[in-house]
């Protein structure tokens, strides 16, 4: 592992993260200018995010543990997809596992295109079940 990998890894990281609202006020703009109307503010998600972060939280008592931990888990999934996406750099850390998924995502894709007798002598219904067997897969290794 490489520091400037790792820097780079999480500078890429809060930068998505903290665009993230001001690419969603631009398109709320976009939309205001092409409907004809007057468009919010363009920070108007960061004001609605900071209104958010300061409210009061309201668990009820009989909540299960994971109904506590849902917002985390969607944070880090987020998170998690947008640090596989290279950006600013080539070399980052989670390379290897943005590689794996879209070599794994793509297997089905392979089989539709070739003429292979496994695959376009099935009607298509079997080849779209084959096809989510294979997308469901999380490991790239893992044969359709």
């Amino acid at each position: 592992m490489n520091v400037y990998a790792l820097f780079a890894q999480l500078l890429e990281l809060v930068i998505a993260l903290l665009l993230a609202p001001l690419l969603t006020g631009w398109v709320n703009q976009c939309r205001a200018w092409l409907q004809n109307r007057s468009a919010p503010p363009l920070l108007q998600t960061y004001y609605t995010l900071s209104k958010l972060f300061h409210k009061d939280v309201l668990i009820a008592h009989n909540a299960s543990s994971l109904f506590r931990a849902a917002p985390y888990i969607i944070f880090a999934c987020m998170a998690l997809a947008s640090a596989i996406v290279p950006t600013l750099s080539t070399e980052l850390i989670f390379a290897p596992a943005a590689d794996a998924k879209m070599s794994s995502a793509s297997l089905p894709w392979r089989g539709f295109s070739s003429r292979s007798p496994g695959w376009t002598s099935a009607p298509r219904s079997v080849r779209w079940a084959r096809a989510a067997r294979c997308w469901s897969a999380f490991s790239p290794n893992r044969p359709c």
